[in-house]
């Protein structure tokens, strides 16, 4: 029997323009397109029916720090998800998250899931170690945990839940997590944007879309016919166009269930809406060690004669000795780049902790982590190095600059007239 209250499941279903104000209501957050605020409010309806899942999808809610991640868990994720839910954060350990579950088969949301050098070694292993109990819960056949108590019995878990959790960066590798997670990443917005989200968000509540959330939980559940009928279409769908088994697992629920709160018949929108955007995202993705230094190297710094030029570019002249670099060497050390020998090897040294290097990722979600993301880079070379930039000794992350240039700079293609002018602009 289990110790978690359960909703109420008689009363009153949502009205077809109650569901449709409560996907406008997600759509407000700005997540980075309309798939990802489905994704987000179709895991939160699907979440408490997770031990009639087969598959049990994850996702994780992203996003530079204000931009509020832990506003949508608080205030839209949970109350949709209803009473039946574990709660906690980062902190819980792997073993107490077991135990805590015990045998329910109840949705999870866990914010602050974080990975960083302010926690010991410990504290971020047990963030690999949750992440993995959430991938193995998606499935019935791995869903099992046996531990032992301090007393030296046994006992024996069967976990069967889906997770939301929440961070600024999602600690997520290999495929058999990819699969697993869909990932929910808010725009970074300027403040007075991120005011006209919230004053959205308001009159949305003050409608009363979440007043009742049991309303849209009980639609579903009077038809739950319906919607085991919607997920094997949605599944049959998306293998037609070419999605592969594992992806159509995770989203057919998610997007069914939107399909039944929202009376709707029309898969094939649905339909369009996810492949559109999985091979989009396929053809345009990049991982995250490649975002991270693309927008260092896009970001514009003024120079002491106050012309604005870009870090690409700076690095593209001080690479070249002859070109008198040392001017703008001191440009890029202040900013925590410096090219840098380490035994021979020409290296970028990224300083590992810096305001300046924040502020180049300032309309980002790699502020605060940053640092941990280019250690993962393929051009690594030293996770962490003394060097000593603009007078000071800094730890710095080292790349090799031979494969940063190779990948990110096309210099071959640069004509003579193209790299005076570079020059022109930034002497």
């Amino acid at each position: 029997k289990s110790s978690r209250q359960v909703d109420n499941y008689s009363g009153a279903i949502a009205t077809k323009q109650e569901s449709l104000d409560l996907f406008e209501l997600f759509a407000a957050q700005n997540f980075e397109s309309d798939y990802i605020s489905a994704c987000v409010l179709g895991w939160s309806l699907i979440a408490p029916l997770c031990g009639l899942l087969s598959w049990r999808p994850h996702i994780w809610i992203t996003g530079a720090s204000g931009m509020g991640k832990s506003y949508i868990i608080d205030n839209l994720v949970k109350p949709i998800v209803g009473k039946f839910q574990y709660n906690g954060s980062g902190e819980n350990t792997a073993a107490s998250f077991i135990r805590s579950l015990g045998n329910d088969s109840c949705p999870t949301v866990l914010d602050e899931v974080e990975v960083n050098a302010q926690k010991t070694k410990e504290g971020n292993a047990n963030i690999y170690k949750l992440v993995e109990l959430a991938r193995n819960a998606s499935s019935d056949s791995s869903a099992k945990k046996t531990l032992c108590g301090e007393d030296g019995s046994v006992g024996e878990y069967y976990y069967r839940t889906a997770c939301c959790f929440g961070s600024v960066m999602p600690v997520i590798s290999g495929n058999a997590q990819e699969s697993r997670f869909i990932v929910c990443r808010l725009k970074s917005l300027p403040e007075e944007q991120n005011k006209l989200k919230y004053k959205i968000t308001s009159e949305f509540i003050e409608k009363g879309v979440l007043n009742d959330t049991g309303k849209y939980r009980r639609k579903i559940l009077q038809n739950i016919e319906l919607f085991f009928e919607i997920t094997e279409k949605f599944k049959i769908e998306l293998g037609k166009k070419g999605v592969v088994k594992r992806i159509s697992d995770n989203l057919a629920p998610i997007f069914a269930a939107l399909m039944v709160i929202m009376e709707s018949e029309n898969i094939e929108k649905f339909v369009n809406l996810i492949v559109g955007n999985i091979f989009e995202n396929h053809t345009a993705e990049e991982d995250d060690e490649d975002k991270v230094l693309t927008a260092i190297f896009d970001s514009k710094i003024m120079t002491d004669d106050r012309d604005i030029v870009a870090i690409s570019e700076l690095l593209q002249v001080c690479k070249e000795k002859s070109l008198a670099p040392e001017k703008h060497s001191k440009l890029l050390a202040r900013n925590g780049i410096k090219f840098f020998d380490y035994n021979g090897l020409n290296c970028l040294a990224i300083v590992q902790k810096s305001s300046s290097i924040s502020e180049l990722l300032r309309n980002t979600h790699y502020i605060e982590n940053y640092k941990e993301v280019l250690r993962r880079h393929p051009s690594l070379v030293k996770e962490t190095h003394s060097v000593n930039i603009s007078g000071l000794t800094k730890r710095c992350i080292l790349l090799n600059w031979k494969k940063i240039e190779e990948k990110y700079f096309s210099i071959d293609s640069i004509t003579e007239d193209e790299k005076d002018k570079i020059l022109s602009e930034v002497l």
